[in-house]
């Protein structure tokens, strides 16, 4: 929650800190990330190597972004909080588990563990989290069905 306070205070804003919301784009482009320009400026640390990243609620990062991301951001994290959930619910019943509750379940576990709402705005903009739990559960289910095959023979 300091997070949010610094950044209010501070006044962070660079629409750069918008690339880091893309699935994928690190691999293509070097921009800045808000959680490490929050450590460094709030803390006073010199070299970005030695910094890690100032946890705080998305709507601090959010603020970065300008304020009409500020006041959307409840919405946006919402939605895609619920969309997600249903996709990965969604891969979970058509690939491996038939119980579809027990699917949501787990889906709504995996989600809420790995996604937490002290984690940046970013994470929600364009689903950036839920596409590396679908590519994280989908490489543990192949390998899993290549074991069932392997074992079967």
């Amino acid at each position: 929650m300091g997070g949010v306070y610094e950044q209010f205070n501070l006044n962070l804003n660079d629409t750069k800190y918008l690339y880091h919301s893309i699935p994928f784009a690190s691999l293509f482009l070097d921009y800045p990330i808000f959680q490490k320009d929050l450590m460094l400026v709030s803390e006073g640390i010199l070299d970005p190597t030695r910094a890690g990243i100032k946890n705080s609620l998305f709507i601090s990062e959010a603020s970065a972004f300008g304020w009409f991301f500020l006041i959307i951001s409840p919405f946006i994290v919402g939605i895609n909080t619920a969309i997600s959930i249903a996709l990965v619910a969604l891969f979970l019943s058509k690939s491996y588990l038939s119980n579809r509750i027990l699917s949501f379940k787990i889906s709504t576990f995996l989600f809420l563990s790995m996604n937490a709402l002290t984690s940046g705005f970013s994470e929600y903009m364009f689903f950036k989290s839920t596409i590396i739990i679908l590519l994280s559960l989908g490489f543990v289910i192949l390998v899993t069905k290549i074991f069932d095959v392997l074992v079967k023979k």
